[in-house]
């Protein structure tokens, strides 16, 4: 029964001494997971945050929106308006002029 004791405190003592070798090689292979490269800027809801130190940092709270083009920024709402006052202008025309023609294209058919 001794033998047994001593066998396992053996065991026991040389899974520790592996245990204490192994793990500080083991911590040093380990890699750093990479999450944003310093200088970086990105949107996240409305605010703008720039990488620093691997971790992102909110530098701003924007008033209205972040926008993620062409860079990172905070943008006012009447820039928002024109642009959507815009694409309504163009998309407008876009269809003006495709029913333009259309209807010559129908036209010229019913002539023939």
């Amino acid at each position: 029964m001794e033998n047994i004791s001593k066998i396992g405190v053996i065991v026991f003592l040389l899974t520790l001494l592996l245990i204490i070798l192994i793990l500080p090689v083991h911590a040093q292979s380990v890699t750093r997971i990479e999450i944003c490269d310093d200088g970086e800027m990105r949107c996240m809801g409305d605010s703008l945050q720039k990488c620093d130190g691997n971790s992102w940092e909110t530098l701003i709270d924007c008033d209205y929106q972040c926008w993620e083009s062409p860079e990172p920024h905070c943008v006012e709402k009447s820039k928002v308006s024109f642009y959507v006052t815009l694409i309504i202008i163009f998309g407008i025309l876009f269809l003006v002029i495709g029913l333009l023609i259309g209807k010559f294209v129908l036209s010229n058919k019913k002539k023939k």
